[in-house]
């Protein structure tokens, strides 16, 4: 509606001239993630503002002409110039700006910049810059929901800027920790896209990560994500976390989520050892504890293959890593992954 329009058009003036509240900020970015029109204004104005220098040189001719000419140079979008600041119009707002550009202007033709400031500045930073930094401040804060929606809304409004590949990997990153699964399915699918793909592939980890996600949410999928918020609420369980968290392993044979279950009783127990002692045990022994608390023969099994796994990956120690491999053999629903994992030791370790 014309009304809101108004407002945002009013804040974005105000935001020239002072600082605006937490409020006022969250309501300005969400018109700009929404508005191209509005954004063409704010990069205009910001632009303006950064060309105007800190110190005034000499005056000596009529800046009239030379002041349009140089608006028109930087594509300044001039029908849009009628913003209004709250109670001073908008138009006001731009000739108390363009009065410190005609400064700048004004220099006779010819004549060096004096301190050179205007051509040896940086580029000011891009709204999505801005969203990032914004966002970053948000997640220090532990404000991470608040964070998440700045994101998504910086991506939605503006999905080709050249950072939006990042943006869009935060903001998959977010959904997946705050339980927002069909979000963080959505997004994870959309990373696999040109042109977001490359900045996946630009780091091994995290192209790793993401897969994983994005298989796990799909498996999920299928139940309606309800492997997860039961793995979600087993972690929360401060009195019960390994037994639940078996529970969600039972309950999920030959499932990526039954893997991150058996990984997460290793940290539930690192924890718990840091409330009680002050001190982390080692994750390898972490898990083999875990694997004394389990009952059930298939957690059993698992567990002995995850800590195969973190004897072959991170110890480097093949004889080690067999004894468990063949441990988890032993059980028919985790023999065909023991036999590829016995595969992939050395020759002398089998």
């Amino acid at each position: 509606m014309w009304w809101k329009r108004k407002r945002a058009e009013g804040l974005l003036a105000a935001s020239l001239y002072e600082e605006l509240s937490a409020e006022e900020r969250q309501e300005l970015e969400k018109a700009l993630a929404y508005s191209k029109t509005l954004r063409d204004d704010a990069e205009f104005l910001h632009g303006l503002v950064h060309a105007i220098p800190r110190e005034a040189p000499r005056l000596g001719t009529d800046l009239t002409v030379s002041l349009h000419a140089r608006i028109r140079e930087a594509g300044a979008p001039a029908a849009r110039l009628h913003i209004a600041k709250r109670t001073l119009s908008f138009a006001a707002a731009i000739l108390i700006l363009a009065a410190g550009a005609i400064v700048y202007i004004s220099l006779p033709l010819g004549e060096p910049d004096p301190a050179g400031a205007i051509a040896g500045r940086p580029a000011p930073p891009t709204l999505m810059d801005q969203t990032l930094a914004k966002a970053d401040s948000l997640l220090a804060a532990h404000q991470d929901a608040e964070a998440y929606r700045l994101l998504k809304a910086g991506f939605e409004g503006q999905p080709q800027d050249p950072r939006a590949d990042e943006v869009l990997w935060k903001v998959a990153s977010l959904a997946f920790d705050l339980g927002k699964y069909s979000e963080a399915l959505q997004a994870h699918n959309q990373l696999r896209q040109a042109p977001y793909y490359a900045y996946l592939e630009s780091s091994p980890e995290r192209l790793q990560v993401a897969n994983f996600r994005r298989d796990l949410l799909v498996e999920a999928e299928a139940a309606n994500f309800r492997p997860l918020y039961d793995l979600v609420s087993a972690k929360n369980d401060r009195e019960h976390t390994l037994a639940r968290l078996e529970e969600v392993i039972v309950g999920n044979p030959e499932k990526l989520v039954a893997d991150l279950a058996a990984e997460e009783m290793g940290r539930a127990l690192i924890a718990e050892s840091q409330q009680e002692t002050g001190g982390a045990v080692a994750y390898l022994d972490a898990m083999k504890t875990a694997r004394e608390r389990c009952t059930n023969p298939y957690a059993l099994a698992l567990l002995d293959y995850k800590i195969g796994e973190i004897y072959r990956n991170e110890m480097r120690d093949a004889n080690a890593a067999e004894v468990h491999f063949r441990k988890a053999l032993e059980n028919p629903q985790m023999a065909r992954r023991a036999q590829d994992a016995l595969g992939s030791l050395t020759p002398a370790a089998q």
